[in-house]
């Protein structure tokens, strides 16, 4: 919730869809649902009523051959080799959510063929980001003649050399975006190559993996090329912890993926779920993509962020459940401690921003030498959650070399923009919204000029006001049960796909208050205040009282719908998203 954070208010712009009432009864009369749903259908571009009764009820016959991938054919031919030949097979992961599955995910998988493979997960501090040669001579050293990455690999160029020298092959799974030309690994399974043949380029990490593995039993002859391998089903809870936890969009191959995922996940199959579910209060719970998000994949990526991300690797490959619980009591320690060095270090942000004025620019970018580099990016969204302008954070250490990390709006590519200051780095890589980089810490100022201008080219100044997309408008009627329910047929919500935001014209608050720490609750009724009446909370709204709500003057507000449970009662409550006076 982005109601009003403190200090300088976040306000939307609203943007209200074009509304083609014949094409909204046409699936209406299709689908057999109501009015807001088939608006907020069309709203992501489904029109033809197959192509939105797909989308509501998504089956694997939208999953693609897996050979459609470039390399693929090699890529499964050299592990077919080295498994006939008993060679070493390593797996070399990432340290966050999506990394971390993807690595349990191909060492689960090859345990199932009879291929034990040697899964390791890099150290942030040590080995920093992606596979580099010293990991190759160690993986070389302990037997591997076969790497394969997951979530990391496409700037490896060094690496990759180093193997060739050793006698290593190197099989790459990753979806950064490719910088350059493509490492000279032996195959490079990456969405975003520029000579990619893969029609779906959104599959994160773990969903690259999840294809290799699916190319494998093809070539066995153990499963069919299109659809889900039931031998693979077991593994959809990790590709949807690595998915949603990337911020993946979850639209396409990863809706298909992640909603069957996300069952698992609720099923607690795996004993390592069922133990991070209960660290995290979760325990018998249903799993969405919102408990991944803000529950179970910050617990994963603590490990990786400021202890051993190895921890996470055994906790979802683990069958034993007290080497389970063991490994998410490491995580949820290490949750914890990540959690109040980053509350430090976003106090010292937050200071420097006001001090320096820096919300005036259009991309924020700030060093020290104390922080830690392992809370950056969280740091970092939070940023620009709050003043919607990207941010870079740079941790300065021993050889004045600096690690930062970076976000963005949706509306600056920042993986590009950071290609614009490629002769000021030492090295870079990303996604659109999320990249890290390395530079000389005496390059950093003339790093933030030149990142400033580019995003200020790019974007303009209307593109750092964020902007709030209506779905549907709604009468406090309108907003019961039934619509709550109706709507988590659109689910799960996230990237490329978010929660429909619905538009309540004219209504009237009733008895606003502050609960908890800042937050508005109050009672919306219709015009004129007679009639249903409907639950809401603004999450951070808490300055909107007195100001802009009161007692029985009229607004427009824009909100989300949900079912609140609280102590064994079931309430249908809108989630204020923003209100503007009534129009």
């Amino acid at each position: 919730m982005q109601a009003k954070p403190q200090g300088e208010p976040l306000r939307y712009r609203w943007e209200v869809p074009s509304i083609d009432p014949d094409a909204r009864n046409a699936l209406r009369q299709a689908l057999g649902v109501s009015r807001v749903v088939a608006q907020a259908l069309l709203n992501r571009g489904l029109a033809d009523p197959a192509a939105a009764a797909a989308f509501l009820d998504p089956g694997p016959d939208l999953m693609h051959d897996p050979f459609a991938f470039r390399d693929m054919a090699r890529a499964v031919d050299r592990i077919g080799r080295a498994i006939a030949q008993g060679e070493g097979i390593a797996v070399y992961g990432d340290y966050d959510v999506d990394g971390v599955s993807g690595a349990a995910l191909l060492g689960e998988f090859l345990d199932s063929i009879g291929v034990k493979a040697d899964v390791r997960i890099p150290d942030r501090f040590v080995d920093g980001y992606g596979l580099g040669p010293e990991a190759v001579e160690r993986l070389a050293a302990a037997g591997a003649r076969l790497v394969i990455t997951a979530d990391n690999g496409t700037s490896s160029h060094a690496a990759v050399a180093r193997a060739a020298e050793l006698g290593v092959d190197v099989i790459v799974t990753d979806h950064h975006e490719v910088r350059g030309t493509l490492p000279a690994a032996l195959a490079v399974l990456n969405p975003h190559r520029a000579d990619g043949t893969y029609p779906e380029r959104r599959l994160c990490g773990v969903g690259v993996a999840f294809k290799l593995c699916h190319a494998l039993l093809v070539a066995r002859g153990e499963a069919a090329p299109t659809g889900i391998p039931a031998a693979l089903e077991p593994l959809l809870d990790l590709v949807a912890l690595g998915t949603v936890a990337d911020v993946a969009s979850l639209t396409g191959e990863n809706r298909v993926l992640v909603r069957r995922g996300l069952e698992l996940l609720s099923k607690e199959a795996r004993p390592g779920i069922a133990a991070l579910k209960e660290v995290a209060g979760l325990s018998g719970q249903e799993v969405g993509a919102g408990q991944v998000g803000f529950h179970l994949g910050p617990r994963i990526n603590a490990g990786g962020r400021v202890a051993d991300a190895n921890q996470g690797v055994r906790l979802l490959r683990t069958r034993d459940r007290a080497e389970a619980a063991e490994a998410a009591r490491y995580l949820d320690t290490a949750n914890r401690e990540r959690r109040a060095i980053e509350a430090k270090v976003l106090k010292d942000v937050e200071r420097r921003i006001a001090a320096e004025g820096l919300t005036a620019r259009s991309c924020i970018v700030l060093a020290d030498p104390g922080w830690h580099a392992g809370v950056l990016g969280i740091i970092a969204s939070r940023v620009v959650e709050r003043y919607h302008r990207p941010c870079v954070l740079i941790a300065t250490g021993a050889g004045g070399i600096g690690k930062g990390s970076g976000r963005s709006v949706p509306v600056l590519h920042l993986f590009e923009a950071l290609a614009e200051c490629e002769d000021l780095l030492l090295g870079y890589g990303g996604h659109t919204v999320a990249a890290g980089l390395t530079v000389e810490a005496d390059r950093i100022p003339e790093l933030a000029e030149r990142l400033d201008r580019v995003a200020a080219r790019r974007v303009g100044p209307e593109g750092f006001r964020p902007v709030l997309r209506l779905d549907a408008s709604a009468r406090v009627p309108d907003v019961n049960r039934g619509l709550a329910e109706e709507l988590t047929r659109l689910a799960p919500f996230g990237a490329g796909n978010p929660e429909p935001v619905l538009l309540l014209a004219g209504v009237l608050p009733t008895r606003p208050r502050i609960v908890g720490e800042g937050h508005l609750a109050l009672t919306l009724a219709g015009p004129g205040g007679t009639g249903a009446q409907l639950a809401a909370i603004a999450f951070g709204g808490g300055d909107w009282l007195g100001a802009e709500v009161r007692e029985g003057v009229a607004l427009d507000v824009a909100g989300t719908v949900s079912i609140n449970r609280w102590r064994g009662r079931e309430t249908v409550q809108l989630r204020v998203r923003d209100i503007r006076p009534a129009t």
